[in-house]
């Protein structure tokens, strides 16, 4: 799947894509909050064992000052890029989803996890941290 951004954070966010592979993860303002603020602890937990560089946020907010608040609350650790969309089919979803982008900035191993079963979050969040980034062994417990 092509991944493709169209926004004033495009250059920025295609600049820091220079690594082989990112773990991204996308929510828009209309998502619900719960859902996206229960997958942020685990993303702060994989970012912990494979780097904060290797993850980023992406965000669809019509106003900056609503993702400013959005990122102060939930104390967001990663870069975090205002896109109007991914391109992905999956968003007409309406779910914060999970996607790694590799080096020809196509989407792979897409995810959207449910909010009441982290146990299939954790098991992605492993099966990419072995896959993508596999330096050290830690698994992700929560």
């Amino acid at each position: 799947m092509d991944f493709k951004v169209t926004s004033t954070d495009s250059l920025a966010l295609y600049t820091k894509l220079k690594e082989p592979f990112k773990l991204a993860f996308f929510h828009s303002e209309v998502n619900c909050n719960s859902c996206v603020e229960s997958n942020i602890s685990f993303l702060n937990d994989l970012g912990d064992s494979i780097g904060r560089q290797n993850i980023i946020f992406l965000t669809s907010y019509k106003h900056k000052k609503d993702l400013s608040v959005f990122k102060r609350i939930n104390q967001i650790k990663f870069p975090v890029y205002n896109v109007n969309s991914t391109g992905l089919t999956i968003e007409e979803l309406n779910k914060p989803f999970f996607f790694v982008i590799n080096e020809h900035l196509k989407a792979e191993c897409v995810f959207v996890p449910i909010k009441e079963d982290s146990l299939h979050l954790k098991r992605y969040l492993n099966l990419i941290k072995q896959k993508y980034f596999s330096d050290n062994n830690l698994s992700i417990h929560h």
